[in-house]
């Protein structure tokens, strides 16, 4: 393949990613880090090299619906493949005494959110509000 059509191809990529990113539809979603020492929320920066948690959200729910974790960061990420993505979708995550940890909005149209997390060990839900049988129960054992 010559220059000028290296060129081109190039060209043609970066028109594409420019008309998906302008379009004005959300594609993904990240909130971006935190950790929860004892009882406080806090941020930091993502390393690419955290162990990764990957849940799908279905027509029936979270997929898988209960995991156990080591204590340390983690990317936890929820990948919407529901067939109507019209209703955003709003996560909470909580300590299993119900208490609030955090809550994510995911826009309408959006497939996938994506945020780090540092859960020290104990356990966990996750659940879409207004869903209440939309849960994955998240323990973190140091074990």
């Amino acid at each position: 393949m010559g220059k000028a059509n290296l060129l081109a191809v190039w060209g043609t990529t970066v028109f594409v990613i420019a008309v998906i990113v302008l379009s004005g539809q959300p594609q993904a979603v990240s909130a971006g880090v935190f950790s929860v020492p004892g009882g406080g929320v806090t941020c930091h920066r993502l390393q690419e090299s955290e162990d990764a948690l990957q849940l799908i959200i279905g027509d029936g729910g979270f997929e898988p619906t209960q995991v156990t974790k080591r204590p340390g960061m983690f990317m936890l990420s929820a990948d919407d493949r529901r067939s109507d993505k019209t209703q955003r979708l709003t996560l909470r995550l909580s300590r299993e005494n119900g208490e609030l940890l955090r809550e994510i909005e995911v826009p309408a149209g959006a497939i996938d959110w994506a945020e780090g997390i540092d859960l020290p060990a104990g356990k966990y839900v996750l659940v879409v509000v207004g869903r209440p049988d939309w849960t994955c129960r998240i323990e973190i054992n140091p074990s």
